[in-house]
């Protein structure tokens, strides 16, 4: 009888320490991510402005694709501001991503609750984590679903959980391209990582089977229904001699791969060697690392002919790394039997390893290590532009439209989400490392448009006067001008 009442105390707490676990994988990172949003009045990041402007598009129909962008119009349908909604949904997004790393690990990794719920709060503590929820949030969406049907890898021979896997990985394929093509890469080294085993008579074909449909059917719900298999179109966003071709070359070419290489410094020299400790083959992992590797020096291979956005890829790899140094922290006997010694360590270690949160986060006043790259913030505490900038654009905006409700108005890039989320007027945006690259082309642009009521968004009346435009409107340093001819 004792020993039956033993057996039952030690089976609910071992479910009570499950549940506080599970909890914490979400609350943990959560609260992190909060940190630098409750230090800005505005949702933060740099293209989070777009999404607000995305979600008056999606509210009024249109696409399914991608997801995030679909659920941020139905939320703006149902009464939900955009800010509102991109103020606090990174934040939840960003706990679902240590809550779905969690169930990764305790379910296609087999750690326990303690090993895991470490592996999850490491990477919520990483820079480049935080950097990729900083504004990346179709990317983090997309990454919560794969990380979510991973986990019914090993629950593949069950009808329920089989059907889940497809489901989950059909709407990766419906929520973002590059943690799409991410997903292919990972099931198709699975594929053959099983078929390998089951000709040596270690696997079963019913799963090589179930990982072929659901890698067809994602791949026939990307091209089919996304890009309407027009296949240019993905090669055309997916490989970057599109843009420059063999142009791509000589300075160009050192100085994206001197952005890169700051890149990998700042997100990834630190921890680099506890990844390395705790390396350890598994085929989710092992694929998921060679894909976003593969993805991300690509570039200093073939600069020519590489995939678009490197750095994007480069912060794929913080995932599987995050499992790794975690494994490593078992190894150095940190994880099992914690005390206040090894607890201690622990913290310090993660402290150190991952210090440049801390700048990230506006918890320190400047970048922890000397190493800066315009993909990588200083801190997350920023818009596309200065808050007072957001308030005085509105502010003109609205002072246009007591004028001219059928303006075309030229804008700066990084301005462009905050004008069509305030507005609804037609923009020609002027993009300095793109085309048109200049006011004066914008310009020429805009007047193919429309013949008149032609309007610039800009802070410096020399580069306006001079191509022509009148100022008519100022809200602090923030000006409006109309086009009235050279």
């Amino acid at each position: 009888m004792l020993v039956r009442l033993n057996r039952r105390r030690m089976f609910l707490v071992s479910v009570s320490v499950g549940k506080v676990a599970l909890a914490l994988s979400f609350v943990f990172p959560a609260v992190i991510r909060w940190i630098p949003e409750a230090q800005f009045p505005y949702p933060i990041g740099f293209d989070t402005p777009m999404y607000l402007a995305m979600a008056k598009v999606y509210s009024r129909g249109g696409s399914f694709f991608p997801l995030l962008y679909r659920i941020l119009g139905w939320l703006y349908i149902l009464g939900v501001d955009p800010i509102v909604a991109m103020k606090a949904l990174p934040t939840v997004l960003y706990g679902f991503l240590g809550l779905s790393a969690y169930c990764f690990a305790r379910s296609c990794l087999g750690w326990d609750e303690k090993r895991s719920l470490i592996a999850s709060c490491w990477l919520a503590v990483s820079p480049v984590s935080l950097r990729v929820s900083w504004d990346l949030n179709k990317q983090v969406f997309a990454t919560v679903l794969l990380f979510f049907a991973l986990s019914m890898v090993g629950r593949l021979r069950d009808v329920r959980g089989a059907l889940v896997f497809v489901v989950l990985c059909i709407l990766v394929a419906s929520s973002h391209q590059l943690v799409f093509a991410l997903m292919c890469g990972v099931l198709f080294f699975m594929l053959l990582s099983d078929v390998y085993r089951f000709l040596r008579g270690g696997k079963a074909v019913s799963r090589i089977l179930l990982l072929f449909a659901a890698l067809v059917v994602s791949v026939a719900v990307f091209l089919g229904l996304w890009y309407r298999w027009n296949l240019f179109a993905v090669y055309r966003g997916g490989v970057i001699s599109y843009d420059v071709g063999e142009s791509y070359a000589g300075e160009a070419w050192r100085a994206g791969l001197e952005a890169y290489t700051r890149i990998l410094i700042l997100g990834y020299a630190l921890t680099l060697p506890l990844s390395v400790l705790g390396f350890f083959h598994q085929s989710v992992l092992t694929g998921w690392t060679i894909t976003a590797s593969v993805g991300s020096f690509s570039i200093y291979v073939l600069p020519s002919f590489s995939f678009r956005f490197p750095d994007r890829w480069m912060y794929l790899l913080v995932y599987p790394m995050a499992f790794y140094a975690t494994n490593a922290l078992g190894r150095l006997k940190l994880v099992e039997r914690l005390n206040f010694k090894r607890a201690l360590a622990l913290l310090v270690l993660a402290l150190a390893v991952n210090v440049q949160s801390l700048s990230l986060l506006g918890l320190y006043p400047r970048s922890v290590l000397p190493v800066k790259t315009p993909y990588f913030p200083e801190r997350m505490t920023v818009s596309s532009i200065p808050v007072q900038d957001i308030e005085f654009t509105a502010q003109l905006l609205n002072d246009l439209s007591e004028q001219d409700e059928d303006a075309v108005l030229i804008v700066n890039i990084n301005y462009l989400g905050w004008v069509r989320y305030y507005s609804d007027y037609r923009t020609v945006p002027w993009v300095p490392w793109s085309n048109p690259g200049t006011i004066g082309e914008a310009l020429e642009v805009a007047k193919r448009v429309s013949s008149d009521g032609i309007y610039l968004l800009w802070y410096d009346d020399q580069d306006a006067i001079s191509l022509g435009f009148r100022k008519i409107f100022e809200r602090g340093s923030m000006k409006l001008y109309e086009y009235v001819g050279d």
